[in-house]
């Protein structure tokens, strides 16, 4: 039975290849990312390698609520139901948080400290929207990948 699938963090990485597995398996997936351009190149690779048309994106920064809810408003209004969410977004600890925009004595104490802040905050966020807003109803699974 084909399920509709959001994963989250699916431009790279594992959420890359779990969503890949899943469009070839058949399932409408929905691949987050934080870029928009990097997200279209993704669903077209995935739409060319696995033959399955039914590939979308949505675009959020997970360590912005505004964007969280954003992106579960964008995704209710084009989907009616999420049979599975996989979140798998983790940290984005690039250039942004290490030029000093956030500043300490010691730069991987916060790195550490804003990953594992983000991570329950932005998934509690996505989860808790996605199940008032639209869609989100027994039996139906969501699934929490930490990568630290």
């Amino acid at each position: 039975m084909k399920k509709t699938i959001l994963v989250t963090g699916a431009t790279d990485g594992i959420g890359l290849v779990t969503a890949r597995a899943l469009a070839k398996a058949g399932h409408r997936v929905i691949v987050h990312g934080r870029n928009s351009a990097k997200a279209q190149r993704v669903i077209q690779e995935i739409r060319h390698t696995t033959g399955n048309p039914d590939v979308d994106y949505l675009v959020a920064d997970l360590f912005s609520m505004t964007a969280i809810q954003q992106m579960a408003q964008q995704f209710c209004r084009h989907d009616d139901h999420l049979d599975v969410l996989i979140n798998n977004a983790g940290a984005v600890l690039d250039n942004q948080w290490s030029s000093g925009a956030i500043k300490s004595s010691n730069g991987r104490l916060t790195a550490t400290i804003l990953r594992r802040m983000n991570k329950p905050f932005g998934i509690m966020a996505l989860c808790q929207l996605l199940l008032v807003i639209c869609c989100i109803g027994l039996p139906n699974r969501i699934v929490i990948r930490q990568p630290f």
